[in-house]
């Protein structure tokens, strides 16, 4: 465990006496951001197609003895140099979308 969150979490920085300690223990959700600027980018590959929205589908896959468990089935995207009405875009395309001609490629 850090030893800053280790001291936050045993009351070393909770004191208001002023300073960064006070300021610390008044806003808790900055020992774990620490100069992360994660909410600007986002690296994660989409689940959902840009033109139709089509997202994963869940479910359950059932076996032989009829034990169900957790299935989660996912479109395939594909990411593609379209154009758009902002311009010529990499969008996430899924293949139905491709084969039916909604997305127009740009060169």
């Amino acid at each position: 465990m850090p030893a800053l969150r280790k001291a936050y979490r045993f009351g070393a920085l909770r004191s208001s006496a002023g300073g960064s300690a006070g300021e610390f223990a008044s806003r808790p959700e900055l020992w774990y951001k620490c100069g992360s600027n994660r909410d600007e980018r986002d690296t994660t590959m989409p689940k959902v197609c840009d033109i139709c929205a089509k997202g994963p589908v869940f479910g359950h896959n059932v076996s032989h003895s009829h034990k169900s468990s957790p299935k989660k089935w996912k479109p395939n995207l594909q990411r593609v140099k379209a154009r758009t009405p902002k311009g010529v875009r990499q969008i996430w395309v899924c293949t139905r979308c491709l084969r039916s001609g909604k997305v127009i490629k740009a060169a």
